[in-house]
This record gives structure tokens, C-alpha cells and sequence, in this order.
């Protein structure tokens, strides 16, 4: 087994796990008006990606990019006395409330897929048939990227 190094960053570093327990958010939308507080999340997350490039190719990254995403986020916003506004109240614990293709676009408007269910095939296609049938020209355009980067691959 590997050894990685890795340097947590200080604002998650310090958590008092047992006061505090451990919160986060899912930043499937991310947005606000502090620019200057957007810019130092990023400089953070990015710094941490980098400092820690080679655990992102071991089974530990999907781990990695709740810690940088969620949880990073959150603390500083916390730290910075940032209000966080949320788009929903609340979500079912395993996630189903934000994959009901069947509910688009009449009860459900939002759709978001969590780690396990980017990896299943009928997910991915259900987001497939629906980018194809709501926004065609943005479908195609994820197409040639997708048909490029395959073309390049198969070149090297």
C-alpha cells in the first residue's frame, strides 16, 4: 500500500470534531457577489489540488473532492462570517429527490447527480436525453468537445 502526504488546510485542519461535528455543502451551484471571497475558495481549493495532484489519481479522489468542494467551502464561509443561501431546504439522505428524471420539467426543476450516479449508465443518459431535448445547442457542443478530445487521445 502507497503512503500519500497531504497537508489538510488550516480553517478545516482546526475543526473540534466532537463541539462542532462535521458540516458541509454541496456546491452543485455555486454563485454569490463576494467576489473577493470566491477568489480566495478557489485559491484555497486550488492550492490543495495541487499540493496533493498525485492522490487524485487513486481511489481516494472522489473522498478528495468532497473535502475540497463541501467542506472547504463551507468553513471558510464560515470563518469569513459569509451567509450561505441554499436553492433547496433539504435532500433525502440518499439523494433520490434530486435524480426524479421522470418529474422534469413539470415538478422538478433541478437535477443533480451525486457521486455513485455519475457513474451509472441510465444517468447518464437520462442527462443525455434531456440536455439533448432542452438545450440542443449546448448538447452538440458538449458533443464536438467530447469528439475532439477523443480525437486528440486517440492520436498520442
Amino acid at each position: 500500500m502507497h503512503q500519500y502526504e497531504f497537508q489538510i488546510p488550516d480553517v478545516i485542519n482546526c475543526i473540534d470534531i466532537e463541539k462542532e461535528g462535521i458540516k458541509s455543502v454541496n456546491a452543485g451551484i455555486l454563485g454569490g457577489n463576494n467576489i473577493d471571497f470566491i477568489q480566495q475558495y478557489c485559491k484555497e481549493a486550488f492550492a490543495f489540488f495541487e499540493q496533493s495532484a498525485a492522490l487524485f489519481s487513486t481511489s481516494y479522489a472522489g473522498k478528495l473532492n468532497v473535502v475540497v468542494e463541501q467542506l472547504l467551502f463551507y468553513r471558510l464561509a464560515i470563518k469569513s462570517n459569509q451567509n450561505i443561501h441554499f436553492l433547496l431546504n433539504s435532500v433525502a439522505e440518499e439523494f433520490s429527490d434530486l435524480m426524479q428524471f421522470n418529474l422534469i420539467p413539470n415538478y422538478q426543476k433541478y437535477i443533480h447527480l451525486v457521486g455513485f450516479a455519475k457513474k451509472s449508465p441510465y444517468a447518464c443518459d437520462m442527462v443525455d436525453r434531456h440536455l439533448q431535448y432542452e438545450f440542443p445547442d449546448f448538447h452538440q457542443n458538449i458533443l464536438q468537445i467530447f469528439h475532439s478530445i477523443n480525437t486528440m487521445s486517440s492520436n498520442v
